[in-house]
């Protein structure tokens, strides 16, 4: 029997990997802030395959609870394959909690018989459900769900130097769902070319969606104004695209809480969001805020961005207000609501 003092933590998860998606970085940044004081059981990844690498977690998963009964477990809720993980994990365990990473965007949310069977399997399966934004709150609403901080990394909140902004900057994956093409469409607007506005777009891609996105700024005659710039791995290269910005430009479509969003605003960058997800309740200024897929409401957007229209103060208060995420606010709210039992910190 597992000493309540001493109890593990097995973490599920389909984004367990070195990619850099929000998911991912949402793990690496939680186990972070756990340090040593919870034992952390994460399954090594099986990278031959997606189908496989989540049997294989799934399986070894499993087994880490056969051995350690009474061990929490914290389900990372990114996809239906992890709902339909749920009730294995609930006969190995009846300590399971999950934290949604969805939005109503996604499409078995967006399906009421798929939706249907989703809550049915949280109901009868999860202990307790956590979310991390308001939208979230609403859409699982029948649930009962909890709300907790997100988390980004503590470099973060580190005090920056004195940055020389230069040009805009978006930062995630470079694919249609996050708004990348909407953001070359505002940029064709004349008011940005005269200006010779520059745009980088950095993240992780594919070679099909990168020819297509070569071939549309070919096609609007971007290619002195927008370079796609590949990923920035790690906190550093984030920091640095973040502090080198003007502002940070993320009109997505699908996210539930951006953490660039967090990361922007904690290193005193603007950040121009979505009203998808968080972004609209997070972000309290309508000049930072768009509808998915409104090209001119970006285009102004930039514009005023580029006049230096945001007042100091708002960034200010921003800042501060980005940088409790990271601080590991998350760890105490998770241990407030006994998703896992903290030891003494060394």
């Amino acid at each position: 029997m597992t000493n309540e003092a001493h109890r593990p933590l097995a973490i599920f998860s389909r984004g367990m990997t070195a990619h850099a998606g929000g998911l991912e970085i949402f793990n690496a940044n939680l186990v972070t802030a756990l340090g040593n004081r919870v034992p952390v059981f994460v399954a090594p990844p099986d990278r031959s395959s997606r189908l496989r690498d989540y049997a294989s977690r799934l399986t070894k998963t499993l087994r880490f609870l056969r051995r350690n009964k009474g061990a929490d477990v914290l389900v990372q809720y990114g996809s239906f394959l992890d709902i339909l993980a749920l009730p294995l994990l609930r006969l190995a365990s009846d300590r399971v909690r999950v934290i949604a990473h969805v939005s109503d965007t996604w499409v078995h949310i967006r399906r009421p018989s798929l939706f249907a069977l989703t809550k049915l399997i949280l109901k009868t399966c999860a202990r307790q459900l956590f979310v991390l934004a308001d939208q979230q709150a609403k859409v699982f609403g029948d649930l009962r769900p909890t709300k907790i901080h997100t988390i980004i990394s503590s470099a973060f909140a580190e005090t920056p130097s004195q940055p020389s902004r230069r040009g805009f900057a978006f930062l995630g994956r470079v694919v249609r769902e996050k708004g990348v093409f909407d953001l070359l469409a505002a940029w064709a607007d004349p008011r940005i070319q005269q200006r010779g506005l520059k745009l980088r777009l950095y993240g992780p891609t594919d070679p099909e969606m990168l020819a297509r996105i070569e071939a549309e700024i070919a096609r609007l005659k971007l290619g002195e104004t927008v370079r796609i710039a590949g990923p920035a791995k790690g906190d550093a290269a984030v920091i640095q695209t973040i502090d080198g910005a003007e502002a940070i430009l993320y009109p997505t479509y699908a996210d539930a809480f951006p953490l660039v969003m967090l990361e922007s605003f904690a290193r005193g960058t603007p950040c121009l969001v979505s009203t998808v997800g968080e972004g609209q309740s997070f972000v309290d200024n309508p000049e930072l805020v768009v509808s998915p897929g409104d090209i001119t409401g970006i285009a102004d957007a930039v514009i005023k961005l580029a006049g230096g229209h945001i007042a100091q103060s708002y960034l200010d208060a921003m800042q501060a207000k980005a940088r409790r995420y990271a601080r590991g606010a998350i760890v105490s709210d998770l241990a407030a609501h006994g998703a896992l039992t903290l030891g003494a910190p060394s």
